[in-house]
């Protein structure tokens, strides 16, 4: 790894977070929304992006409760990623 790039190593919050808690650790995320329909969502992002040097990166979610719908989107995204929306959803 390029010594000048960090990796990262917790939740955005310097954006607007619609419809989530966040934890003080900055790495538990709860869905407080209602979830009845596509654009009530919640969407988080990391504080950094993955760095540009690395062949591969890995990173884990655990899904402690899916919630009485069970929808679920995990993926990555752009800085530019608009928060009201699910990662890979049309």
């Amino acid at each position: 790894m390029d010594s000048s790039e960090e990796w990262p190593s917790c939740i955005n919050t310097s954006r607007g977070l619609q419809n989530l808690y966040v934890a003080k650790d900055k790495l538990t995320v709860k869905y407080v929304g209602q979830g009845t329909g596509t654009k009530d969502v919640g969407c988080v992002q990391a504080n950094l992006c993955v760095p540009r040097q690395e062949l591969a990166f890995y990173f884990e979610v655990t899904v402690k409760d899916a919630g009485e719908r069970g929808r679920i989107c995990i993926g990555l995204s752009d800085a530019r990623f608009p928060q009201g929306r699910l990662p890979g959803y049309g």
